[in-house]
């Protein structure tokens, strides 16, 4: 009894034995950062948007986080800074970056914004994640960007759902 007991055991164990239990690893994605910081000491609107101040650290300080948690995790990061700081429209004091193969200015404007989401839109897989963070001046349903002259007053960024 016992021996047919330990057979039967042995029996509906082996088939267990033989299945393979480890699933191959996943594709592994790139992960890529859009940090976005604004002071607003540019814009004409300072009765409706008042300077913030902090912004900016804030906006450097998570791409510098995120970037060493990606670097810990052996996982290949692409971050992009936009931004506006100070009293200047001027957007040739800003930085080029490069996304794919579009050069666009780090002024956190609507238009620049756009460029950048879009050429990220081109180059982002289904495997890979994008982190967006936004420091500055907001509402319900809507972010406000920088402005690039003096009559523009069209900075408010509709967040559709």
């Amino acid at each position: 009894m016992k021996t047919t007991i330990l057979i039967l055991l042995l029996l509906s164990i082996l088939p267990l034995a033989s299945c393979e239990l480890v699933q191959n690893r996943p594709p592994q994605g790139k992960v890529y950062g859009v940090f976005i910081g604004l002071d607003y000491d540019n814009t004409t609107l300072h009765g409706t948007l008042k300077p913030l101040a902090g912004t900016l650290n804030d906006a450097r300080e998570l791409k510098e986080a995120f970037g060493h948690v990606a670097e810990l995790a052996n996982l290949h990061m692409n971050s992009y800074l936009m931004y506006q700081e100070g009293d200047t429209k001027d957007q040739s004091t800003y930085e080029m970056i490069t996304v794919g193969g579009t050069a666009i200015r780090s002024y956190a404007s609507k238009a620049n914004l756009a460029s950048l989401l879009g050429a990220l839109a081109d180059i982002i897989e289904e495997v890979d994640l994008l982190i967006l963070t936004y420091h500055g001046h907001g509402g319900e349903d809507a972010l406000f960007m920088a402005p690039v002259s003096d009559d523009d007053d069209d900075i408010e960024l509709k967040v559709t759902e």
